[in-house]
């Protein structure tokens, strides 16, 4: 929701990486309300047609199915900025890969970011002046009544709904079988845990 008030969308091509997992299947739907001439879903192959349910218009599993210089908008929600290329397990940075993507004032908006990108956003926000890298936004939660407000408001009103890939319950192997599906990256949507609450005595 924030991310739209900082980098508004209307009328604009947005890319989502990640489109199909909690956050990016949420990014998807707020783009369309928003008014996004075009949503690209950034996912694996298995995952397109999920993307397609939730509103991409185009679903591209590599970086070459896009063209060069045609986005304004890519939000990325996967990528770990700290990933080392010789090291799989520490993840993917997509960012130098997408950035030929943009529009020459096109943006590339980060969930997960490095501590110096925190603290130029921090900066930009306190002091009324962007001192964040070029074309780069940092995006943080702020706490904020008036927005859980409006977001109560579209879920109610059908605009928005939570994409839920599995409800598991409160048990190890379960937990431990969703932890291992969420960092391979395979989840559609959130995983939920049901935690039941144990009968008063007495």
């Amino acid at each position: 929701f924030q991310t739209f008030q900082r980098n508004p969308c209307k009328d604009k091509v947005v890319m989502v990486i990640g489109a199909t997992n909690a956050n990016g299947s949420m990014l998807v739907k707020q783009a369309k309300v928003n008014g996004a001439s075009k949503i690209i879903g950034f996912c694996s192959e298995s995952h397109e047609s999920i993307a397609l349910e939730i509103g991409c218009d185009e679903v591209v599993c590599e970086v070459d199915g896009v063209d060069a210089c045609s986005v304004d908008l890519i939000i990325d929600t996967v990528s770990n900025p700290n990933a080392k290329p010789d090291k799989p397990s520490s993840g993917v940075n997509y960012e130098p890969q997408v950035r030929g993507l943009l529009k020459p004032e096109g943006k590339f908006v980060a969930l997960n970011v490095k501590p110096i990108d925190q603290v130029r956003m921090l900066v930009a926000d306190s002091v009324g002046f962007n001192v964040q890298r070029k074309g780069f936004d940092a995006v943080m939660l702020k706490v904020s009544r008036d927005d859980l407000d409006k977001l109560a408001d579209a879920f109610e009103q059908g605009q928005l709904t939570m994409l839920i890939d599995s409800v598991l319950e409160f048990e190890q192997d379960a937990i431990l079988g969703g932890y291992e599906k969420l960092m391979a990256g395979e989840n559609q949507g959130k995983i939920v845990v049901r935690v039941s609450v144990p009968p008063k005595r007495g």
